[in-house]
């Protein structure tokens, strides 16, 4: 009995063994085959000459499963927006909305205002947007404050309508931003009092003949202290938009080079509003003489105030404008990657902690929010919110396990969660695995530059199993497409274990 008792063990213990090492070299071949994947990248010619970070996480082990140069910083573009946008979910909270007020100074005589209407902002980036399906345009916004006024019994102005954006600082963009980005519409600067996105829209006549000078037949929103200087000509029909704007914030000149198709209608091109509370104001004076009322003076920003009126008048608010949920903000942030949404948050996390409403105080701010959550931030090189800035340099790896701690925040991973573009269906993700028929989930955010590529998100894989990814691509030698094919073919791999 005894010496059936060993044998019988030894048997036993053979048989774990073997159970244990093909568990093993089966895991072991996986990933292996996500590794393979990842060098195959490596190898490919078009990156060569460029620079290339990637990592992948599994979530459950919070562990590196395939990775190159994980721990390498390169310019990651708009994927810095993931680092922003949990933080200011964090620190503002998901239910946070942003207000804009109106105010009156002066003395009432019947029913003129001897004084000034004040908007006042404080901060809120969508007022009047036109990317929110339930926020009021710029007519039924600019109806609603005149309606507001008139309940006030002031159907006279004797003084000026006057754009308040004094809640941040002047200086409207971070000092790292590209000269040729400020003026068209991504390149839009953050002030107290934002207004339609802070972006204008230029419409031009075509002309059908190739070289010419097509027209500009009128900007919307008007803006009555810019100048464009129009040095567009019509390129090769179906060219797309070939374009640029150039001008500096609060400058009063634009001037617009490029080419716009060749064709027989009209084309449409965006830039950045140069002085966003001054156009809200007049957008108000519009609205509010079309009511059959009346302002004196006009639209003034609050500079010209100061410098028109002298000692400023004493306020009162009247009226209180809400914006959406930061939870709403947030998703448009991420699904359509809007910078000037990134940098406001940026900025009111830097007036929450350090009453500061300027970039440098946001980035101190996210500094501190990813250290205090256990992010090395060592390697991390951050100049804005929203990854416009050249200067910025990030690790895949950091991206991957900053994406591994918001995992475990259960009070606001959900929404963070959900404020990613579903790959192949929304956002600026559309065409990454558009032919994946399987019921995985991937979520991602892109970030695109000149000769910059990069994807984050989350896998679920068709088995529920959980991994952060990251994928940066610096100065690499192909189409901005065939890095998004190397991206999807990783990802097919990693689905596939």
């Amino acid at each position: 009995m005894g010496l059936n008792y060993n044998v019988s063990n030894s048997v036993l213990l053979k048989f774990i063994t073997c159970v244990c090492f093909l568990l093993f070299c089966r895991g072991a071949v996986c990933q292996n085959k996500l590794q393979d994947a990842v060098y195959n990248i490596v190898r490919n010619e078009d990156f060569r000459f460029g620079s290339l970070s990637i990592c992948i996480i599994d979530l459950e082990k919070d562990s590196i499963v395939a990775s190159y140069q994980p721990y390498t910083s390169l310019v990651p573009a708009s994927t810095v927006k993931l680092l922003t946008t949990y933080a200011a979910l964090s620190i503002l909270g998901p239910n946070f909305r942003f207000k804009t007020e109106l105010q009156y100074g002066g003395e009432f005589l019947d029913s003129t205002l001897n004084g000034c209407i004040f908007i006042k902002g404080w901060g809120d980036p969508t007022l009047g947007s036109a990317r929110f399906p339930r926020v009021d345009n710029i007519h039924s916004l600019m109806k609603q404050f005149s309606k507001a006024i008139k309940k006030e019994c002031v159907f006279k102005i004797n003084g000026y309508v006057v754009g308040d954006g004094t809640y941040f600082e002047q200086l409207s963009i971070p000092n790292t931003w590209q000269y040729d980005d400020i003026g068209n519409y991504y390149g839009s600067g953050v002030h107290g009092l934002n207004f339609h996105d802070n972006e204008f829209s230029l419409f031009f006549k075509q002309t059908p003949a190739m070289w010419e000078r097509p027209s500009i037949e009128r900007v919307y929103p008007e803006m009555s202290d810019v100048h464009f200087e129009n040095r567009v000509t019509s390129g090769p029909p179906k060219s797309g938009d070939n374009s640029n704007i150039f001008g500096e914030p609060l400058g009063k000149t634009r001037y617009v080079q490029g080419t716009i198709p060749a064709g027989n209608g009209r084309f449409t091109i965006r830039g950045s509003i140069s002085n966003p509370p001054l156009t809200c104001a007049e957008s108000l004076v519009r609205a509010f003489t079309n009511e059959k009322c009346s302002v004196s003076g006009g639209a003034i920003d609050y500079n010209t105030y100061l410098k028109t009126v002298g000692t400023p008048l004493t306020r009162h608010t009247f009226y209180t404008y809400s914006s959406p949920k930061l939870s709403d903000i947030i998703l448009q942030t991420n699904h359509r990657s809007v910078n000037l949404y990134a940098e406001t948050l940026l900025r009111e996390m830097g007036k929450v902690k350090y009453e500061e409403g300027t970039t440098d105080a946001g980035v101190k701010a996210l500094y501190e929010f990813w250290k205090d959550k256990g992010l090395t931030i060592q390697g991390l090189f951050l100049e804005d919110g929203s990854g416009l800035s050249p200067r910025n340099g990030i690790s895949s790896w950091h991206f991957a396990k900053a994406l591994s701690i918001a995992r475990k925040d259960t009070a606001n991973f959900i929404t963070y969660f959900n404020s990613l573009p579903v790959a192949g269906k929304e956002g600026t993700v559309r065409k990454l695995l558009s032919n994946y028929k399987g019921t995985a989930e991937v979520r991602v955010k892109s970030g695109t530059m000149k000769r910059i590529k990069s994807y984050c998100g989350y896998v679920i894989d068709p088995n529920g199993k959980q991994f952060a990814f990251a994928f940066i691509a610096n100065n690499y030698s192909c189409p901005g497409s065939e890095v998004r094919n190397q991206v999807e073919n990783l990802l097919q791999v990693l689905l596939q274990q």
